[in-house]
């Protein structure tokens, strides 16, 4: 910026694209949780310990980027790996019927990933990490990738086709 001024509009500018970012998250978080309260049936308990077991590995991976691994982060917070996944065993829960949504959504509605999209995908990941194409799909596999993208496309759908009203704050 080249001016005090300059500066003051570019802050204001991101502040006000953070709030608007928040609230779309915020948005889409309680759309997601409606959705998962109208999940109707038995969720078989292989599924929600198949999201524990996911989450755990995700953790550890995301911890080896940092030097440690889940079962020192356990120690440090004085749990065993059977207190992690009872604690987490609601939220593991509420993600499988989130999924179990999202997937009969895009079944319902015809959603799915066209062959080129994929492509798109697989480029906008071999750009951002500065990777070959070829690269990227040796270890991002085809399947993993078009369910995830199928997930976003069913969220696309729900948000925009939600009813969203805002509640007014009491003066």
């Amino acid at each position: 910026c080249d001016t005090v001024a300059d500066l003051k509009k570019q802050i204001k500018e991101e502040i006000k694209n953070h709030k608007e970012h928040e609230n779309e998250k915020e948005i889409e978080t309680q759309l997601l949780d409606k959705l998962a309260e109208n999940v109707k049936g038995e969720i078989p308990e292989v599924m929600v310990d198949n999201e524990l077991n996911g989450q755990i590995r995700d953790i550890d991976y995301r911890l080896s980027m940092q030097g440690m691994n889940f079962e020192t982060y356990l120690q440090y917070m004085g749990m065993t790996v059977e207190m992690y996944k009872e604690q987490a065993k609601e939220s593991a829960l509420k993600n499988v019927k989130i999924r179990l949504a999202l997937e009969k959504i895009a079944v319902l509605e015809n959603l799915e990933v066209s062959d080129e999209e994929l492509d798109a995908e697989y480029s906008k990941f071999a750009e951002q990490y500065g990777m070959e194409v070829d690269k990227i799909k040796e270890v991002v596999p085809a399947d993993g990738l078009k369910a995830d993208m199928l997930k976003e496309k069913a969220i696309t759908f729900v948000k925009d086709n939600a009813k969203v009203t805002t509640a007014r704050k009491p003066r």
